[in-house]
């Protein structure tokens, strides 16, 4: 059995597995968000321990609390997959034991200040961090999940990203030519090569899939897994409008961001949901509400990509915005 560690800053997952090469394996999958290294020895200052055993039948796990078993008897493509999610739901609960809210938004960074989009289905949540990402200096952080947790002196909020795949709506595209220029021709040429990308059948209506790797090829940028977060953005979408922002007090964020409030382990991974203690209270709408005067938030209607004004609103400061409730 070979011993790793896998980490970040408010995690620390041990992992043994009876194939030698997990690491150089799964890691990629990870990118930044969590790191593999080797152990000599296993210590006891782990949240979750994770056992990768090779035996000859389809992929199983077993989980009981603080303890995760995977069972497979190889390593190829299906399985890595698997494996990857796995640990990702693992991650997540992990955050949740030690008081991360996540929501289901899309965000960045910018320098170490992270903005996070909300927004209805459809509202432009997506869209609106694929703008950002066209802007020099704007990492991505998460698509689909955004983790919140109140950090280690009770003063500011952490954002966590998720790694995962980003669903792109064809009218995304239609409607930020530049982006569809830079985007399009890469999953072309890309999905000739076997690479993971999925086009659904309708595609005027459906999304398209591309791997994290992937869109950091076609937009030419990089990830941040954690910062602190300086903003939200509440997003809608109005073809008839270019762009409305008007300044939200903490009293209309709370009676909204509570729909979006989502589980940090998948429906397809429930079973691992007993794997670690989830505290429930540590981070809640009330710090949230205690906080909200060291983080901005906006609300913007628009039709086209306003992504130096949202900069400008939440980050430097230099935009004239119409103010709302305080």
């Amino acid at each position: 059995m070979t011993a790793y560690k896998l980490s970040s800053p408010y995690i620390k997952i041990a992992i043994l597995s009876e194939f030698d090469n997990l690491d150089t394996i799964i890691q990629p999958y990870l990118y930044s968000y969590a790191v593999f290294e080797k152990e000599e020895k296993l210590r006891d200052n782990y949240d979750v321990m994770v056992c990768v055993f090779k035996k000859d039948m389809n992929f199983e796990f077993k989980v009981k609390p603080q303890l995760l078993g995977i069972i497979t008897p190889n390593l190829e493509h299906e399985n890595q997959i698997m494996i990857k999610r796995l640990l990702i739901n693992v991650i997540n609960r992990v955050l949740e034991s030690k008081g991360t809210m996540f929501l289901h938004a899309s965000s960045v960074v910018y320098g170490n200040s992270g903005i996070m989009f909300l927004g209805d289905s459809g509202a432009g949540k997506t869209t609106n961090m694929l703008y950002m990402l066209d802007v020099e200096g704007v990492f991505y952080m998460s698509n689909d999940a955004t983790g919140l947790m109140l950090d280690k002196n009770k003063s500011k909020i952490i954002m966590f990203g998720v790694p995962s795949e980003v669903n792109i709506r064809p009218g995304s595209l239609e409607a930020y030519p530049k982006l569809k220029r830079k985007i399009l021709p890469f999953l072309e040429q890309n999905e000739d090569q076997g690479a993971m990308v999925q086009m659904t059948d309708n595609f005027s209506m459906n999304r398209m899939e591309i791997s994290l790797g992937e869109l950091k090829n076609a937009m030419q940028v990089k990830e941040c897994s954690i910062a602190d977060m300086k903003g939200i953005v509440l997003v809608q979408y109005n073809p008839h409008v270019q762009c409305e922002i008007v300044n939200i007090g903490i009293e209309s964020l709370l009676s909204t961001i509570k729909k979006y409030k989502i589980n940090g382990v998948y429906d397809s991974m429930s079973e691992v949901e007993n794997v670690a203690e989830v505290c429930r209270n540590s981070m809640n709408y009330e710090v949230l509400k205690t906080l909200g005067k060291n983080f901005r938030i906006i609300k913007i209607v628009q039709n086209c990509n306003n992504s130096n004004k949202i900069l400008d609103s939440i980050i430097r400061l230099k935009g004239e915005i119409t103010y709302g409730d305080k």
